[in-house]
């Protein structure tokens, strides 16, 4: 061998051998920082699925409540047309119900505007009251 090279490696090997607690210390922490570098790519792997994941979900909730909203819109029609049916059918009831009283009162005054004994009995009948004259 070539007697610099020997001087160059007995000066490492005594470098070495003064300060190799600082060179342990110094590749320990290089170990540390390439786990760090290796930890954080998969922490934003992990973040990446993660958002990727939660976006889905509100892809998949965003179409439910679409849906929702469908089914509400298509509800309040329903009520809508219903409550339509029944106050109209209602207005017809009230009419015919005015119409039956007016023919009733009419037949009524007809019948017992000569004969108010018998308007007296009917009273009597329909709604239980004692004349007393």
């Amino acid at each position: 061998m070539n007697p610099q090279k020997v001087l160059i490696y007995t000066k490492k090997l005594s470098f070495l051998k003064d300060y190799w607690r600082e060179v342990l210390i110094a590749f320990l922490f290089c170990l540390m920082w390439v786990k760090s570098k290796q930890d954080q790519r998969q922490i934003k792997e992990a973040y990446n699925v993660s958002v990727e994941s939660l976006e889905e979900q509100i892809r998949g909730l965003q179409g439910l409540h679409k849906t929702e909203l469908e089914l509400r819109d298509e509800a309040i029609e329903k009520y809508q047309k219903d409550l339509d049916k029944l106050e109209k059918e209602y207005q017809k009831a009230v009419e015919d119900l005015e119409e039956e009283k007016n023919k009733n009162r009419d037949k009524y005054v007809e019948n017992f505007s000569g004969d108010p004994e018998m308007l007296v009995e009917k009273i009597q009948d329909n709604y239980g009251f004692t004349y007393v004259p």
